[in-house]
């Protein structure tokens, strides 16, 4: 009964999200804070001093009372807290350093470098996409990646479908960031420390997959060039998309060294601090 609550659990926080019933905020909290007032009613406990194998009896008054210790305990949020804190840290850091154009340059230079060729192109897509993906976000690697590349992709002959695949594994690789999804998630279900227990151990398959990525790319580029034959198209350059006016004022052009500086700190902050 209490797995079959489990998955309503999800459910639920999933149907109420998606059809904007509630915020995220008042579903992830109020959901499971329902479903655990139910469980309360399946919860057998042993009387303490009880001999071995007695059955156990449902206690909801006790079962209630130390609801409120399993939410805020050290099996509770006490047990994700540093997690979500690393994880809120890292979508905002790496949100307003977007808005300030911190990655603006970069995306620029090795958009530039593409040219026409498309094994080029398809190596610069992966290393883009795992640029933007720092912030361990799918969704903004996504917006940031695909609407300035696909013009020169339809300019060069390339399939859209190559573009999703080579961002997908670039992201997907990128994702077990410390303050990735799958990452977290995996340390909070092992009760484990997220950097130093889980993800530092795993750092040299994390590096092997990403030059996978790249080798991959290349090869799906390669395909591609063989498919469409030599290109040679200068015009067909890629330009980023336009900015509204208050998108204008957050830029700050020249703290780009100071920005670039404050990324690799972070990350390596992060990676050794012993979250």
């Amino acid at each position: 009964m209490l797995a079959a609550l489990g998955f309503i659990t999800v459910i639920l926080m999933l149907i109420l999200i998606m059809t904007k019933k509630a915020s995220p905020l008042v579903a992830l909290i109020a959901v499971p804070v329902v479903t655990g007032i139910i469980a309360c009613f399946f919860i057998s406990v042993v009387p303490e001093g009880a001999p071995e194998g007695t059955q156990g009896v449902v206690d909801f008054v006790a079962n209630f009372k130390s609801l409120g210790k399993m939410i805020t305990g050290s099996s509770g949020i006490g047990s994700v807290a540093a997690t979500g804190v690393m994880f809120i840290f890292s979508i905002l850091f790496f949100g307003i350093l977007t808005d300030a154009g911190t990655f603006r340059p970069i995306i620029g230079g090795i958009t530039r470098m593409m040219g026409t060729d498309p094994v080029k192109i398809a190596i610069g897509t992966a290393i883009l996409a795992m640029c933007v993906h720092l912030d361990g976000s799918g969704a903004v690697t996504f917006l940031i990646c695909v609407p300035p590349l696909v013009p020169l992709y339809d300019a060069v002959g390339m399939k859209r479908t190559t573009l999703a695949a080579i961002v997908a594994m670039a992201a997907g690789t990128m994702n077990i960031l410390p303050w990735g999804g799958p990452t977290i998630r995996a340390a909070t279900a092992l009760s484990v420390d997220v950097v130093k227990e889980l993800f530092m151990p795993i750092l040299p398959a994390v590096i092997v997959g990403l030059v996978c990525v790249i080798v991959f790319s290349a090869l799906l580029g390669k395909r591609e060039k063989a498919r469409i034959g030599s290109v040679s198209l200068g015009s067909a350059a890629v330009t980023m998309a336009e900015l509204t006016e208050e998108q204008k004022a957050l830029l700050r052009p020249h703290l780009f060294p100071v920005n670039l500086i404050l990324i690799i700190a972070a990350i390596v902050s992060l990676l050794f601090s012993g979250f």
